[in-house]
């Protein structure tokens, strides 16, 4: 079972979503109407709804940034399935020109923050983002330290 299988969760997702929409852009942080990039976004995210115990994206330094695409990949993995077909609670991975880029469906609507603007969300129908998807991951129920 995943996590955001249960309406319950689905409702906290509802609500932690609502409390950072507004909330900028900033590299490497994730402070709640301050500044939060993609992956601490989706990260704050899940802790405050209860589906994992800790932000598993760690503070990159600049000379990491090559790595940044299988780090955030091998914590997805750590974390959830690689599934198909779209569904509440789901952490969406995208495809730049050379970095991922994150962000969590609710309502059909995809939520995420990137460099010049604020956390946001837009209709998966008409989200430019979509066509750029290269991967659905799905949390699992349970979360344990070391995640």
């Amino acid at each position: 079972m995943y996590f955001f299988d249960s309406e319950s969760n689905v409702d906290k997702l509802r609500k932690v979503l609502k409390s950072w929409l507004g909330t900028p852009y900033a590299a490497n942080c994730n402070v709640k109407g301050e500044g939060v990039d993609c992956g601490r976004f989706i990260g704050c995210v899940l802790v405050e709804c209860g589906a994992i115990t800790k932000i598993p994206f760690p503070f990159l330094r600049r000379d990491m940034i090559d790595k940044t695409n299988d780090i955030l990949v091998n914590k997805l993995k750590r974390v959830g399935s690689l599934v198909e077909g779209i569904k509440n609670g789901d952490v969406i991975l995208f495809q730049l020109t050379s970095f991922y880029h994150l962000g969590i469906v609710c309502d059909s609507n995809l939520y995420h923050v990137h460099r010049g603007s604020s956390v946001n969300h837009s209709s998966l129908g008409t989200s430019p983002w979509i066509k750029r998807r290269k991967g659905i991951y799905r949390i699992w129920e349970i979360q344990q330290e070391g995640n």
